[in-house]
């Protein structure tokens, strides 16, 4: 009888752990059902709710390279200049979280692979 309590305890336990979770990362039905055959879920999931805190970063970033990317009067040489002056400016952990959200948006991936600002982190240059 002890044994049984025991094994209730824990999954009520477990249940509550489980709604905590959910709760707080805002975690729906549906994720939790592509869960196993995504795996840019756990960014997806922070991404729903840490984004309002960074976006303003991505964004900034991305149309700094874009503006670097399209400059018509910028040689090459000028433009690697202006990457390797952003890239001074951030730390391996935002080239890290730059690199991951770029995984879950091609547009971006697109831009850091046009204008390489990632390469000093995969080329371990610093």
């Amino acid at each position: 009888m002890n044994e049984q309590r025991q094994r209730e305890e824990r999954k009520v336990n477990e249940w509550a752990r489980i709604r905590f979770y959910n709760s707080i990362y805002s975690i729906r039905k549906e994720d939790r059902q592509h869960y196993p055959s995504n795996p840019k879920i756990p960014y997806t999931l922070f991404w729903n709710k840490k984004y309002m805190y960074f976006e303003h970063y991505v964004r900034s970033l991305y149309y700094f390279l874009q503006f670097i990317s399209d400059e018509g009067t910028l040689d090459e040489d000028a433009k690697q200049r202006y990457i390797t002056i952003a890239q001074a400016q951030m730390s391996r952990d935002e080239l890290q979280l730059i690199e991951i959200h770029a995984q879950s948006f091609p547009a971006f991936r697109k831009m850091l692979d046009k204008t390489h600002l990632t390469d000093i982190k995969t080329n371990n240059k610093i």
